[in-house]
C-alpha cells in the first residue's frame, strides 16, 4: 500500500542513525547554498540528507546540483508514486521522437529518487532494486519500440515490439529484478524468421532493409544506442549482449530454430544457471512462449545423467574454498565475485537449482532470496544457514549500492586508498573505516564458510592453487588474480582462451561427457601450463593441441587418470607444434607418455623392438591394413624417440641413430609388403633386389623429418620372366620397376594413418632420368664410366637397408671398390670447390641458424670429410659415413691435425644439435630465426650455453672456424 505521505515529510521523521556521515564539507556546503536559491521551500531534514548524500558522492552531487527542481518535485510525491510515474514516462516516452534524450533524463531521476529512499533507509534493498529493474524494465521495451518507429516510420501510440517476432529477455539480476545501483543490463534476443518476415512485409521499407537478419541488426544496433551511447547528458543503461549462444560468431538476435540446437547440442550448466534468471521482457510474447517452452527442459532437467552432474560438481569445485581458511583482504576485495562475496551466494543456490530443480518445481525461484527460501522449504538447506545467507546477501547488495553510487562506476570493489575507505564508510553509515572492515570481513567469512560446507567432502578441482573459474562471459577476478600468480603474463588472454573450450565449436567438447571431463580437467592443465619456462605460450600451445582433437572422451578421460601426464603434454606442446598435432590426430600418442620405462632408460639400454612392429604387420588382413599397421606403430616409436630428444632424455646423436634404425624396419616390413603384392600379381621371379640408404639414412643420422634417399638394385639373368599371377607374366626389367613402384608406394602413400616417409631417388645412376630399379650391371657400368664427382661423394654414406644378403654382399665389395680408386687429389679439391661454390649460389643459408647450408656449415664439413676420404681411400681404405666416426679415424691416421679434427668435431656436433630440434619442433620450411623461446633455450643446453641469446654468435664463431678448415684441407672457394 502507498504511503500517503510525501517523501520529503517521510525523511523528516526517519532516525537519522542510517543516514550517511558526513565526508566533505565543500561539497556539502555547495549544495546546501544550490538548495537554498533553487528549492528554498525543501524541509531541513530533506536538505540535510541531500547534502550529507553529496558530501559522499561526487556522481550524486553533481548529478543533485544540476536537477535541483526536478529532485524536489519528485521529494513532493510519495515513493511509490514518484517511481511510477518515472517508470510510466519510460514507457510513453516509445512515442516520443526524442525518446533517447528522455530516457537519459528519467535515468537520472530514477538515480536520485532511489539513492534518497536507499540512504534515508525509507526502502530497503529489494525494494530499491525492484524500482531500478522496473525503470530497466521500461526503457528497454521503448528503446525497441523507438528503433522499430525509426525504421518502419509507423506511427500511432500502439508498441510496435509486441508484434516485431523477436522476444528480449532480461538476465542475470535484471531478470530476478534485482539491479544495483549501477549495473550494465544483460539481453538476449531470439527471432521467429516468419513472424519477423510477416512484421516487415507492410511496411514502406527497401526490399533489402527486409530481410530479416539486416531488419534486426538495424533494429538492435539503434536500440542499443538509445540505451548506452554516452552524451553529455549520460547514458541509459550499459549494455551486454554476450549471453546468447555462442556470441563469438552469432548475430545479436538468434533464431528460435539455431537456440533450440545450440541449447540442445551444446549449452553447457553454467548457461542453464544463468537462464534460471531470464525473463522476458520486450517484444513478441509468441516468440517468447516457443522459447519458454525451449528454456524449461533445458534447464530444468528432470533426470541429469552423470555428465551433467559431474559438470556441475567440477565447476563448484573450481573455485577454491576451504572452510575457515580464506585469507580475506579488505583493501580491494571484490564483494561480487571475490571469496565469500555475492557470487557464492549465488552459486550455492544456482547448483542445487540445477540438479534438483528438475524434480523439484518449487526450486525454480529466479531470486537468490526466493531461491533460499526454496531449498529450505525442500528440506535442501537448513533454516539458520538460509538466514545468515540472505542476510549476508542483503548487506553486500546494500553495500554494492554505495560502492557504485560514488561515482555511477560499474565496480564491486573495495577502494584501494584509506581516503576513498573513509568515504565509503560515510556513505554507508559508519563513523569510520574500522567499523566498516569489520562488518564486511565477518559476513565474508559467514558466506565462505557456508560455501566450503557445501562440497566440503568433495575433491578440490584447483588444485589448492586457488580459484580456476571460467565460466560466463566476463573474466572472474580471483581467477585472474591466480593466473598472475602462477606466472601467466596475460591471464585475461588466458581466461578467455579456456572459456571458449567449453563453447562446443571444436570437436572434442561437442559432447557432454567431452565437456564435463574437460571441465574436471582444466585446473590440472593450468598447473602443468603454468610449470612450463613460458606459461603463456604453453596454453596457446595446449589450445591448438586440443582443437586438433578429433575427439576428447578418451584422451580426456586418461589424462584424468593419469594426470602426472599433463606436465609432459605440455611440456612437448609447448615446445614442438608438430608433436602437438600428432598427438591430437593420433590420440593413442598420448598413452604411450604412460611408459615411463621408455622415457627413463639410458640411451645405452634403448632397442627399438622390431618384432613387435613386424608381428604387427603379420597379423594384418590385408594390404592396407599391413600399411596402416605398420604406420601405427612406427609412429608410436618415433613419438618415443621425438619426446626423449626434446625432454633431453636422449641425446641428438642417439636420437639420429634411433630414427634410422626405425627407418631401417619400416624399409624392410615394406620390402616384404611390396614382395608380396608383386608376386600375387605378376608371380615370382628369377632374381634378387637390394635397397641402399644414401645420405642422412645411410649415414644413420636420420632426424624426425628426413626424407628417405634410397637407390634399388637388382639382379636377374637376361632372359628371366616372371611365372605370372593374378596378371599377366614381365620381363626382368618391368617386373623389378613395377616392384619399386610398389615399395615406393608402401613407404609413402597416404593413409588413413597418414605417410611413412617422403622418398627421394635422386641419387639413384642418372638420377630423374634414370630407371627406378637399376641393374646390377648398370649401376657398375655407371660407376665406372659416367658418375659424377658430387656422385662418387654421396657413395661415401651409402649403406645396404635390406634385400637379397648375395646381391648385398656384392654391392658392399662394388662400393668400397668404386671408393678406393686412386684419384687426383688437385682434380678432386676442383670439382669439390666447384660444387660448393654452386651450391652456395643456388641454395645460400638464409641465416647462421641454418646450420646445414649456411657457408662454414654442416656442408662444408661433409665435403672435407667426403674429400679426405675419396683422395685416401686407396692407401688408407674405406672411411666411416659418419662425420663423427671419420673425424678421429682421420686424425689418427695423420690425415688432419687432431686439433683440427676436434674443431670440426664439435661444430658438426653442435650443427646436429640444432638441426635435430629444429626439425622437431619447427613446421617445415620456417625460419630458424623464429622459433621459441623454450627452442632457443633448449639448444642453447645442447650447445653448453647459459645463455640463449649466445646461440647465433657461437654458431657464427664455428661457422668462420669451419671456412678456415675447409679453406686449409680443400682450397679456396
Amino acid at each position: 500500500m502507498a504511503d500517503s505521505q510525501t517523501i520529503e515529510q517521510l525523511i523528516a521523521g526517519v532516525d537519522r542513525a542510517r543516514w550517511p556521515r558526513r565526508h566533505n564539507a565543500e561539497r556539502a556546503d555547495r549544495l546546501r547554498g544550490e538548495l537554498a536559491k533553487r528549492a528554498g521551500d525543501l524541509d531541513p531534514a530533506a536538505a540535510d540528507l541531500l547534502c550529507l548524500i553529496a558530501s559522499g558522492s561526487p556522481f550524486l552531487d553533481r548529478t543533485f546540483r544540476l536537477n535541483i527542481e526536478v529532485l524536489a518535485d519528485l521529494l513532493r510525491l510519495d515513493p511509490e508514486h514518484a517511481i511510477d510515474r518515472i517508470v510510466e514516462r519510460a514507457q510513453t516516452a516509445r512515442t516520443d521522437p526524442e525518446a533517447p534524450a528522455t530516457l537519459r533524463a528519467l535515468k537520472k531521476q530514477v538515480a536520485m529518487i532511489l539513492s534518497v529512499l536507499d540512504l534515508s533507509g525509507l526502502r530497503d534493498d529489494r525494494a530499491v532494486m525492484a524500482g531500478l529493474s522496473r525503470f530497466a524494465d521500461a526503457a528497454v521495451r521503448t528503446a525497441f519500440d523507438h528503433a522499430l518507429r525509426d525504421l518502419t516510420g509507423a506511427l500511432g501510440p500502439d508498441p510496435l515490439a509486441e508484434r516485431a517476432g523477436f522476444a528480449v529477455y532480461a538476465m542475470g539480476k535484471h531478470g530476478a529484478c534485482e539491479l544495483n545501483y549501477s549495473s550494465d543490463i544483460d539481453l538476449v534476443i531470439f527471432h521467429e524468421p516468419n513472424l519477423v518476415e510477416a512484421f516487415v512485409a507492410p511496411h514502406d521499407m527497401t526490399e533489402k532493409m527486409k530481410e530479416t537478419r539486416r531488419f534486426l541488426d538495424r533494429t538492435i544496433q539503434r536500440a542499443m544506442a538509445t540505451l548506452q551511447d554516452q552524451t553529455a547528458e549520460g547514458y541509459v543503461f550499459r549494455t551486454d549482449l554476450r549471453l546468447r549462444p555462442d556470441p563469438g560468431s552469432s548475430s545479436a538476435s538468434v533464431s528460435v530454430s539455431a537456440a533450440e540446437h545450440y541449447y540442445e547440442t551444446y549449452g553447457q550448466n553454467w548457461e542453464r544457471a544463468a537462464f534460471i534468471k531470464a525473463r522476458f521482457i520486450a517484444g513478441d510474447e509468441r516468440t517468447a512462449n516457443v522459447m519458454n517452452d525451449i528454456f524449461t527442459p533445458f534447464i530444468w532437467r528432470k533426470y541429469l545423467d552423470y555428465s551433467a552432474i559431474e559438470d556441475i560438481h567440477s565447476i563448484k569445485r573450481q573455485i577454491h574454498a576451504v572452510r575457515g581458511q580464506a585469507d580475506f583482504r579488505f583493501e580491494g576485495h571484490d564483494i561480487k565475485l571475490g571469496r565469500g562475496g555475492i557470487r557464492e551466494i549465488e552459486f550455492f543456490v544456482q547448483t542445487q537449482q540445477l540438479i534438483l530443480g528438475g524434480r523439484i518445481p518449487s526450486l525454480r525461484e529466479k531470486t537468490t532470496l526466493g531461491g533460499l527460501q526454496a531449498l529450505v522449504g525442500a528440506g535442501q538447506v537448513e533454516e539458520r544457514t538460509c538466514e545468515e545467507l540472505s542476510a549476508a546477501y542483503l548487506y553486500l547488495r546494500h553495500l554494492e549500492h554505495r560502492i557504485q553510487m560514488v561515482n555511477d562506476e560499474q565496480t564491486h570493489e573495495i577502494p584501494e586508498r584509506e581516503e576513498e575507505i573513509a568515504r565509503l564508510a560515510h556513505l554507508s553509515g559508519y563513523d569510520d573505516s574500522a567499523a566498516l572492515k569489520q562488518d564486511v570481513v565477518e559476513t565474508l567469512k559467514i558466506v565462505h564458510n557456508h560455501y566450503a560446507d557445501l562440497f566440503h567432502e568433495e575433491e578440490d578441482l584447483s588444485a589448492g592453487i586457488g580459484s580456476l573459474v571460467f565460466t560466463g562471459v566476463d573474466h572472474d577476478p580471483e581467477t585472474l588474480r591466480t593466473l598472475a600468480e602462477l606466472g601467466f603474463q596475460n591471464p585475461q588472454a588466458v581466461s578467455a582462451t579456456v572459456r571458449k573450450w567449453h563453447q562446443g565449436n571444436m570437436r572434442a567438447t561437442r559432447t557432454a561427457r567431452g565437456r564435463a571431463l574437460l571441465t574436471k580437467l582444466v585446473p590440472s592443465i593450468i598447473r602443468a601450463c603454468a610449470n612450463v619456462d613460458e606459461p603463456d605460450a604453453a596454453l596457446a600451445a595446449f589450445d591448438g593441441f586440443l582443437r586438433n582433437l578429433p575427439g576428447g572422451v578418451q584422451v580426456f578421460s586418461l589424462m584424468l587418470n593419469n594426470l602426472d601426464i599433463l606436465d609432459l603434454v605440455a611440456g612437448l606442446v609447448s615446445i614442438s607444434p608438430r608433436l602437438a598435432r600428432e598427438m591430437a590426430v593420433h590420440g593413442r600418442l598420448v598413452e604411450v607418455l604412460l611408459d615411463e620405462a621408455f622415457l627413463q632408460r639410458s640411451d645405452a639400454d634403448i632397442t627399438i623392438d622390431d618384432e613387435e612392429i613386424l608381428d604387427a604387420v603379420e597379423r594384418a588382413v590385408d594390404y592396407e591394413d599391413a600399411l596402416n599397421s605398420l604406420r601405427r606403430e612406427d609412429r608410436e616409436v618415433w613419438f618415443q624417440i621425438s619426446c626423449r630428444l626434446l625432454l633431453e632424455r636422449s641425446a641428438p646423436r642417439d636420437a639420429a641413430r634411433s630414427y634410422a634404425a626405425l627407418a631401417d624396419i619400416g624399409i624392410g616390413a615394406c620390402v616384404d609388403i611390396a614382395m608380396r603384392e608383386m608376386v600375387e600379381a605378376h608371380g615370382e621371379i628369377d632374381g634378387s633386389i637390394t635397397v641402399i640408404g644414401m645420405g642422412r639414412l645411410g649415414a644413420v643420422a636420420l632426424t624426425a623429418t628426413s626424407d628417405l634417399d634410397l637407390i634399388f638394385i637388382y639382379d636377374a639373368p637376361p632372359e628371366a620372366e616372371s611365372s605370372g599371377g593374378t596378371g599377366k607374366a614381365l620381363d626382368a626389367t618391368n617386373w623389378y620397376t613395377r616392384y619399386v613402384r610398389r615399395l615406393v608406394t608402401a613407404l609413402s602413400a597416404q593413409t588413413e594413418e597418414g605417410e611413412l616417409y617422403e622418398i627421394d631417388m635422386a641419387l639413384r645412376p642418372s638420377g630423374g632420368a634414370g630407371p627406378a630399379a637399376v641393374s646390377r650391371n648398370a649401376f657398375e657400368s655407371y660407376y665406372q664410366k659416367d658418375a659424377w664427382t658430387w656422385e662418387e661423394m654421396a657413395l661415401v654414406k651409402a649403406r645396404i637397408i635390406a634385400g637379397n644378403d648375395n646381391l648385398a654382399d656384392w654391392l658392399d665389395r662394388h662400393i668400397e671398390a668404386i671408393l678406393t680408386r686412386r684419384r687426383d687429389p688437385a682434380e678432386m679439391a676442383k670439382d669439390v670447390i666447384d660444387m660448393r661454390r654452386r651450391l652456395l649460389e643456388n641454395k645460400p643459408g638464409r641465416s647462421v641458424l641454418d646450420v646445414k647450408l649456411a657457408h662454414g656449415g654442416l656442408t662444408d664439413i661433409d665435403f672435407i670429410c667426403q674429400y679426405l676420404s675419396l683422395v685416401h681411400a686407396a692407401e688408407k681404405g674405406r672411411f666411416p659415413a659418419h662425420i663423427a666416426d671419420a673425424l678421429p679415424v682421420m686424425a689418427d691416421l695423420g690425415l688432419i691435425d687432431r686439433q683440427d679434427a676436434a674443431t670440426l668435431a664439435e661444430a658438426a656436433q653442435g650443427y646436429e644439435a640444432v638441426i635435430q630440434v629444429t626439425r622437431i619442433t619447427l613446421d617445415r620450411g620456417a625460419d630458424p630465426s623464429t622459433m621459441p623461446a623454450a627452442v632457443r633455450r633448449l639448444i642453447a643446453r645442447k650447445l653448453g650455453l647459459d645463455d640463449p641469446e649466445a646461440i647465433e654468435g657461437w654458431l657464427e664463431a664455428k661457422q668462420a672456424e669451419v671456412r678456415a678448415l675447409f679453406q686449409r684441407y680443400v682450397g679456396a672457394l
